[in-house]
């Protein structure tokens, strides 16, 4: 629950400040303190920190550089620190420690340009006390002519100066002057956010409300009202209040009570704005709050460290009541037994599925190994069956007494035997490699038979690199030659195709022949074993499968070997 008032009894100040000394993580300031340098004797600087009045300088801007002086005569101490110097945006922030009044002046601006340059100046944020003029004092000392801006009361005050040139509003300056005025901030709103995901942790106090933030007003937290269970899903608890001159000027600091112990943390003051509210924020990040206990947010303001003054009489309290989670969590032994049931219901089904598809694998290695084995076998028939065809034709032109022709027959044959004991061992050979078998066996047989031939391969075919199992189509070219066109002599014509319909490559070997009844089975030994050898094929490649048709007329067959889902 949450109230807010502003502490003034001795008892709570000297509470509060024994908590705040326990801090051991509070961040360092970055305040600075300007010092004079030695700047050039031509310089405007020069002139009027040498001058009688003893000026101290600012940053020079595009077209001037203002001069400010102060009152030390009411400083509680002559020899304490009375002005610290930071910047604050666009603006220089000067604490001021006792200094009743200042004095500004600005170099570059003169008779002749005054009208190009405005200024006003404000009080605690509140009213103008000089509303937007143009500068229209002019001074001289011994140096230099200068505007002279005013001299203004700054006691227990905080005055704000600003001046820009009208046609150039980059050229400007802003100056806070701050003695010590450091008013109670004015809190609107604590809100609680929750996260907008849920997050699967059954081992964690997890809850998400439908509404992902809770405002608590400032009637809320003064009847001490705000209170809340804990839940993993909160985010952090956001502090509001209202935009001020100085919003960094108010630090956060929350004091826990758990479990009979009490401390207090450093939290922050960077406080934050948004597109969605004119007044700034910081949030307080649930790893501050995330136990059951008494917490209360302060925001106190704070001069910096060289003034050694912190205004805690001025702090604004917000109380807030973590109470235990409604989720209760599981035991050791529930959470054990929840999770060991699955893990090893999980653990079996695993180790029965590892061994069926263990022997599955296995078993179809071993088919695999069979099939290969029967592969080889067929493949070894075909070989010695192609060369004794092969040998009958050298036979014939011995018979002959054609020796030239049987020497040639007998070199072209002798090319064709290296080049199928060569891929003896393979499984798949190239497009390539297969049409140079095939030219070397045509050009062979062509001697015999004297037919013309035409091979011809698709140009979206990759020759090279396209893989078709070895000797797929020799035999059924073989067929075509013996079978088909032999009788025709120099009318004979073999026509053989390769190409691509989408995924599928096809292979087609055409003759003119008289033809035969394809269910008369009657076939030669090499169809029967390449049939056979398709067969074992798609047992062992069933993702490609290799599809044979047979088409036979009295005006030629066509044999269409299609492999699928090849290319």
């Amino acid at each position: 629950m949450i109230f807010m008032k502003q502490q003034s009894h001795l008892t709570f100040i000297s509470i509060v400040l024994c908590n705040f000394l326990q801090v051991s993580a509070q961040p360092s300031r970055t305040d600075t303190v300007a010092f004079i340098s030695s700047p050039d004797t031509s310089s405007w600087q020069y002139k009027m920190q040498t001058s009688e009045e003893k000026w101290s300088y600012s940053a020079k801007r595009n077209d001037f550089q203002p001069f400010y002086k102060f009152d030390y005569s009411s400083a509680l101490k002559k020899n304490s620190h009375t002005a610290n110097i930071s910047y604050y945006g666009n603006a220089t922030l000067f604490w001021l420690n006792d200094i009743k009044e200042i004095e500004l002046a600005v170099v570059g601006i003169t008779q002749q340009n005054a009208n190009e340059f405005i200024y006003h100046a404000t009080v605690n944020d509140s009213f103008e006390i000089i509303h937007w003029m143009h500068p229209s004092d002019f001074r001289t000392n011994k140096n230099i002519t200068y505007a002279y801006l005013g001299k203004f009361n700054t006691k227990n005050k905080i005055v704000k100066f600003e001046l820009y040139n009208i046609k150039n509003y980059s050229d400007r300056m802003s100056f806070i002057f701050n003695d010590l005025f450091m008013p109670p901030a004015k809190v609107k709103y604590a809100i609680i956010n929750y996260n907008d995901k849920y997050l699967f942790k059954p081992f964690m106090q997890h809850y998400i409300p439908d509404k992902k933030q809770h405002y608590f007003k400032e009637n809320e937290w003064q009847k001490r009202k705000v209170g809340f269970n804990w839940s993993d899903s909160i985010n952090h608890i956001a502090i509001e209040m209202e935009n001020s001159i100085q919003n960094d000027m108010y630090n956060v600091y929350l004091e826990r009570k758990i479990e009979g112990k009490t401390d207090t943390v450093y939290v922050s003051n960077n406080w934050e704005m948004s597109h969605y509210s004119r007044n700034p924020s910081l949030r307080i990040n649930s790893s501050f709050f995330n136990k059951p206990g008494n917490y209360q947010v302060i925001v106190t303001p704070e001069a910096p460290d060289d003034f050694k003054r912190n205004a805690f009489e001025q702090a604004v309290i917000v109380p807030f009541n973590v109470l235990p989670s409604k989720t209760k969590l599981f035991t050791f032994w529930q959470l054990l037994f929840y999770i060991f049931l699955p893990l090893l219901a999980g653990g079996i089904l695993f180790s029965y599925y590892y061994l069926k598809q263990k022997r599955r694998l296995f078993k179809e290695t071993q088919e695999k190994q069979i099939i290969a084995i029967q592969l080889n076998s067929v493949r070894s028939q075909l070989n010695p069956h192609f060369m004794f065809n092969a040998l009958s034709g050298i036979q014939n032109f011995i018979n002959k007494n054609d020796n030239s022709a049987a020497n040639l027959y007998l070199s072209k044959f002798a090319r064709i035997t290296r080049n199928v004991l060569n891929d003896n061992n393979k499984d798949l050979i190239s497009i390539l490699d297969e049409v140079n078998l095939l030219e070397d066996y045509l050009q062979m047989e062509q001697m015999r038979f004297g037919f013309k031939y035409n091979i011809y391969v698709d140009d979206t075919i990759d020759k090279t690199n396209t893989e078709i199992p070895a000797m797929l189509t020799q035999p059924f070219v073989e067929n075509a030659v013996k079978h088909g066109i032999s009788g025709l002599k120099h009318e004979g014509v073999i026509d053989i195709t390769f190409r691509k319909e989408a995924d599928n490559l096809i292979l087609e070997i055409k003759d003119n022949g008289k033809g035969f009844n394809i269910d008369a089975n009657f076939e030669g030994v090499g169809m029967k074993l390449s049939e056979n050898r398709i067969n074992l094929l798609n047992q062992l490649h069933k993702e490609s499968l290799i599809s044979l048709q047979k088409k036979s007329s009295i005006n030629g067959t066509l044999i269409s070997i299609v492999l699928n889902n090849w290319t």
